[in-house]
């Protein structure tokens, strides 16, 4: 679980090898992904492929997110 406290930002960043996963437990967490920006609320879920550029923040000045992230090692079968 990751809280995300009010006005906090996790930077542009992109994991080469991962695929990563966000649930939003609470709050309302600004999430980019690539250009696009999306203002989602409690239930919603996003899979963010490999090698894609992906922020979070948190707009609210009182009150932080919660947020359910993980991972998805890829790997090279051949």
């Amino acid at each position: 679980m990751v809280k995300v406290n009010p006005k906090a930002i996790y930077p542009t960043h992109k994991h080469p090898y991962k695929t990563e996963f966000i649930y939003v437990l609470e709050g309302n967490p600004v999430i980019t992904i690539a250009e696009k920006k999306y203002s989602e609320k409690k239930g919603e879920f996003f899979l963010l492929p490999n090698n894609i550029n992906h922020a979070i923040e948190n707009k609210n000045k009182n009150v932080g997110c919660l947020l359910l992230v993980g991972s998805i090692k890829i790997l090279n079968l051949k």
